[in-house]
C-alpha cells in the first residue's frame, strides 16, 4: 500500500473517530439540557421561600479522616455504618448535621398561677401547657407536646443544602424552619495517587509518517479519578511499532452518559527506527 494511500487511511479512521467523539458529546448535552429543563420545570411548582436553609460545600476526604472527625462519644458514625442492614460496598457520603433550638422565653414568672401558659420555643411552636382552674377537683395540669422533626438535605457531589422544620402536636400541619448551626458534608473519594491502571485502545501517530494503531498502555499517577499522568503505552499495527511516554491522560466519558470509562490520553514517543512521533490514543481501562 502506498505511503499516501495509508496516511488518507488514517486521516479519515482519526477523523472518523473524533465525529462520533463530537456526535456523543452533542447527544449527551442534548440530553443533559433537557433533563434540566425538566427539573427546572418540576421546581418552578413549587414558589415556597424557606428562611433557613443553609448550603455548605462538600470537603474531599477519605473514608477514614472522616469517621475520626466526625466522631465523638454520642455518636460514632463507624457505628452507625456496621449496623446498616445491606452492608455497603463503598460510602460515598457522610454528614452530620447539629442544632441547638433555643426557646425564644427562656424564663416567665408570674404573681399567682395564670389560667393559661404555653411553653414554646417559638410563637409557632408549642411543646407544653399549663393551665389552672380554681373551681376544678384537681386545679394545676400540666400537658406536653410530642414534636415531629423534619430534616432534609439535598446532596450534590460538590455542594449541600439543608433545612430543618419542626412541628408541634398541638398544631402539627404547622412546621417551623430552625436555623442549622452546623452542616458537615465529607464526599468520600479512596482514589490512590499512584496506582498501576492497565488498558487498551487506539492510537494515532503524527510525524514523517502518520499511522493508526491499536495500543496496551499503563498509566501511573491519578491526581484525581478522571485524570492520569505519567504512563507507557506499546502501539502497534502491520507495519511499525511505536513506544509511547503518555504525558497526560483524561476521562472524556465522565460527561457522556452512556461511554463512562473512555480515556483520551496524548503524549510523545519513538517507532521501532527511532523516528519520534506525537500521539493521541482513546481507549479504555480493564
Amino acid at each position: 500500500m502506498e505511503t499516501g494511500t495509508k496516511v488518507q487511511i488514517a486521516a479519515a479512521v482519526f477523523f472518523l473517530i473524533m465525529a462520533l467523539l463530537l456526535g456523543a458529546w452533542a447527544g449527551a448535552a442534548i440530553t443533559g439540557a433537557q433533563k434540566d429543563r425538566e427539573i427546572e420545570e418540576i421546581l418552578g411548582l413549587n414558589s415556597t421561600l424557606h428562611t433557613e436553609i443553609t448550603t455548605k460545600s462538600n470537603r474531599v476526604r477519605s473514608l477514614s479522616s472522616s469517621l475520626k472527625d466526625l466522631s465523638d462519644e454520642n455518636t460514632r458514625l463507624s457505628d452507625l455504618i456496621i449496623e446498616l442492614k445491606n452492608r455497603p460496598t463503598k460510602v460515598e457520603y457522610v454528614t452530620r448535621v447539629e442544632t441547638v433550638v433555643i426557646p425564644e422565653v427562656r424564663t416567665e414568672t408570674f404573681e399567682k398561677p395564670p389560667k393559661e401558659y404555653l411553653f414554646e420555643l417559638n410563637p409557632d411552636l408549642p411543646v407544653a401547657r399549663f393551665s389552672y382552674d380554681a373551681e376544678a377537683e384537681e386545679p394545676y395540669g400540666f400537658e406536653t407536646y410530642s414534636l415531629t422533626f423534619r430534616n432534609s438535605i439535598v446532596i450534590s457531589e460538590r455542594n449541600s443544602t439543608a433545612l430543618l422544620q419542626i412541628s408541634s402536636e398541638k398544631s402539627p400541619d404547622t412546621f417551623v424552619e430552625v436555623p442549622i448551626d452546623e452542616l458537615t458534608v465529607d464526599y468520600v473519594e479512596e482514589q490512590r495517587l499512584f496506582e498501576p491502571h492497565v488498558g487498551a485502545g487506539l492510537t494515532f501517530g503524527a510525524g514523517v509518517q502518520p499511522d493508526l494503531m491499536g495500543s496496551l498502555f499503563v498509566s501511573f499517577i491519578h491526581p484525581t479519578k478522571n485524570v492520569d499522568t505519567v504512563g507507557l503505552r506499546v502501539a502497534a499495527n502491520g507495519s511499525n511499532v511505536h513506544f509511547v511516554f503518555d504525558a497526560v491522560g483524561y476521562n472524556v466519558g465522565h460527561h457522556i452518559p452512556v461511554f463512562t470509562d473512555l480515556w483520551l490520553h496524548a503524549g510523545a514517543g519513538v517507532d521501532i527506527r527511532a523516528t519520534p512521533y506525537g500521539h493521541v490514543s482513546l481507549g479504555t481501562k480493564f
